[in-house]
């Protein structure tokens, strides 16, 4: 018994499409194509104490105010990093820059601008001083490769990187109480300290004695040149 093969009258061209419809995939399918461009994803380090690298920006703190040492009362073992600059001794409370706005305070309000720096991960401290004329505004960028980072001039450097256009500046990491019987006059950076921080303001009260109490809002700092 002979076997029977169908076929429509349009068989021939269906099989002709079918060819060049299967041609149209194949040549879409070319193992030569280039790949697409690999995406750019930052490499995430560990960092000292904590998850992986942080990139972050803080606002540029400059020409905050200060008071007085003589106005304030503070715990004599309380930690400060003094400088002196144009004849002006100023501190900064420790505890204050740990805050992470106050990682990196900059003074413009003086011949030569400063900036004070200091990364509460590493506990390191760096003093950086700018040439006269210029207007600091260095910022907290973030923590990388087991250092902060900072922005100068909207570039990035490492706290300790020594390529940062600036000139170190000495400082002094000491306690209140030396730092203050040695300069009673100087000027003090005590950040946002809420009541019974440490650092109060001292309220005279009508019989002459000191009272201390919680921080009211800071003055405006004395003018340091007169």
């Amino acid at each position: 018994m002979s076997e029977f093969h169908w076929s429509s009258p349009d068989q021939p061209l269906r099989n002709t499409l079918f060819l060049l419809l299967a041609l149209m995939v194949c040549a879409g399918c070319d193992d030569t194509e280039q790949p697409l461009p690999p995406i750019d994803v930052p490499t995430m380090t560990p960092m000292m104490g904590g998850p992986a690298s942080t990139p972050f920006f803080v606002a540029p703190q400059v020409d905050l105010r200060m008071l007085q040492a003589s106005t304030l009362q503070i715990d004599p073992a309380e930690e400060v990093i003094g400088v002196i600059v144009d004849g002006t001794a100023r501190c900064y409370l420790l505890r204050a820059m740990k805050n992470m706005n106050s990682h990196v305070v900059n003074e413009n309000r003086c011949e030569r601008p400063f900036c004070v720096t200091y990364c509460d991960r590493t506990d390191t401290v760096r003093v950086l001083v700018g040439s006269v004329g210029d207007l600091l505004e260095v910022q907290t960028a973030g923590f990388d490769d087991g250092q902060m980072l900072i922005m100068h001039s909207e570039t990035l450097f490492g706290q300790n990187s020594e390529k940062i256009p600036l000139e170190d500046l000495s400082f002094e990491r000491t306690t209140w109480a030396d730092w203050t019987g040695a300069h009673p006059e100087s000027l003090v950076f005590v950040g946002d300290q809420p009541a019974g921080a440490g650092a109060q303001q001292s309220k005279p009260e009508a019989n002459g004695s000191i009272n201390s109490g919680s921080l009211p809002d800071l003055p405006k700092e004395s003018d340091p040149n007169g």
